[in-house]
């Protein structure tokens, strides 16, 4: 099993630290917080993180300084370093970008910002609500094409597509599928490629070939229906684990076989 990569939060306010961690509570990543900024050097040498999210500090804007030495020293210059600053200050914006950060953020901080830019750095991070295993046939047409595909989770606002046809990020599609356990009742609204998983060099090691989408605008009756179905079985299905996707999946043709219609 692949190993989880890490994820050190580091912020003086147990608040802001457990509003991160409930972020990131369905990522497969390991969390490491630290709420002393002057010991973020000690321990970036001991555990030696892949993705760090620092508060630039007060007073003194200590965080700041500890950017700029983290991106001078060659041990952890290549460790990307997101600062954390306070919205609306111009001056705490521009000197976290001249230490050198990887990426900037604002308090209040914004659920879904946090995450797009975590996962800018590892695909471990998870961009979605909580999700549960679903096996059902979807077909996406793309402005020329129809293709089909089976679902290998949903959540309310997106889901997972087995398919080796994969489509290019951003690219819109229009989707079609039933509601399990509503057989009569299919849903059809468009939605965004966020995500490709190939079979060389996977995202996720865990996940089929495939490709993650965001839902635009479902319907108002569609929206509920997804919703119950997460709901009924987010209890039993808490996170997907490592191959758990393989139990009870529909047969997929052999890979290189195009699912066009």
């Amino acid at each position: 099993m692949k190993q989880r990569q890490v994820v050190m939060l580091v912020d003086e306010s147990r608040f802001f630290i457990d509003v991160m961690r409930q972020f990131l509570r369905y990522s497969h990543v390991k969390i490491l917080s630290l709420a002393d900024p002057q010991m973020l050097p000690e321990v970036v040498v001991e555990k030696r993180p892949d993705l760090i999210f620092l508060d630039r500090g007060a007073p003194g804007l200590e965080g700041i300084h500890l950017c700029a030495r983290m991106k001078s020293e060659p041990g952890s210059a290549g460790i990307p370093l997101v600062m954390l600053a306070e919205n609306g200050n111009v001056r705490e914006r521009d000197l976290c970008l001249k230490a050198g950060c990887d990426g900037l953020l604002t308090k209040p901080i914004d659920r879904k910002a946090f995450l797009a830019m975590g996962r800018r750095f590892l695909p471990g991070i998870e961009r979605r609500q909580e999700r549960v295993l679903c096996h059902v046939t979807v077909f996406y047409r793309t402005l020329s094409h129809q293709y089909y595909g089976h679902t290998v989770d949903i959540s309310t606002g997106g889901m997972f597509i087995e398919t080796p046809v994969l489509p290019a990020v951003d690219e819109r599609l229009r989707l079609s599928f039933n509601i399990p356990g509503v057989a009569d009742m299919t849903v059809d609204f468009e939605a965004r490629v966020v995500w490709l998983n190939r079979s060389e060099k996977p995202a996720r090691i865990s996940f089929p070939t495939g490709f993650g989408v965001e839902f635009i605008d479902p319907s108002p009756r569609a929206r509920s229906l997804i919703r119950q179905f997460v709901e009924e079985h987010s209890p039993r299905q808490t996170l997907i684990r490592e191959n758990q996707w393989t139990q009870s999946r529909p047969h997929l043709p052999p890979r290189g076989e195009t699912h066009q219609c």
